[in-house]
């Protein structure tokens, strides 16, 4: 264990903390994100969330806040917006009635594609400021869980 007098530890910790200067860059790209993605009114989790259920077409709930690394409270929270926008139903699972099964609407569908290229401005835009090497690495980084 080091030994820091108070005022050099927390300079230390206000330079260095992993966590502070993930979550500060992590506000920068949702900015951008939601910046370009602003005509269409979705914000970059409703996005992600409407990439996530095309994907898995008609999966639960709880699997989309799993793949999504959200809790559930979070995705409902998620989720309400789109609904009351028409963009996606929420729907019954036929055998198990306790389960909610998420699926676009026509008009989620429609908003999509058209997300989807405000994304890709957005994402190249990003991506010209890394490797496609090093962002490849950082994405297998940010993957791992940690304990």
């Amino acid at each position: 264990m080091h030994s820091y007098e108070p005022m050099d530890h927390l300079k230390l910790i206000s330079e260095t903390c992993m966590l502070q200067h993930v979550r500060a860059a992590a506000r920068r790209l949702t900015e951008h994100y939601e910046t370009i993605l602003q005509p269409t009114g979705l914000t970059a989790s409703q996005f992600t969330t409407m990439v996530a259920t095309a994907r898995a077409k008609g999966a639960p709930i709880s699997f989309l806040a799993e793949r999504l690394d959200m809790d559930r409270t979070t995705m409902t929270r998620v989720i309400g917006p789109l609904e009351r926008r028409g963009l996606v139903a929420t729907l019954p699972d036929k055998d198990d009635k306790r389960l909610r099964r998420l699926m676009l609407t026509d008009e989620g569908r429609a908003l999509l594609t058209e997300a989807e290229a405000l994304w890709d401005r957005a994402q190249d835009k990003m991506l010209e400021k890394i490797t496609p090497d090093d962002w490849a690495d950082l994405r297998g980084q940010l993957a791992t869980r940690t304990p």
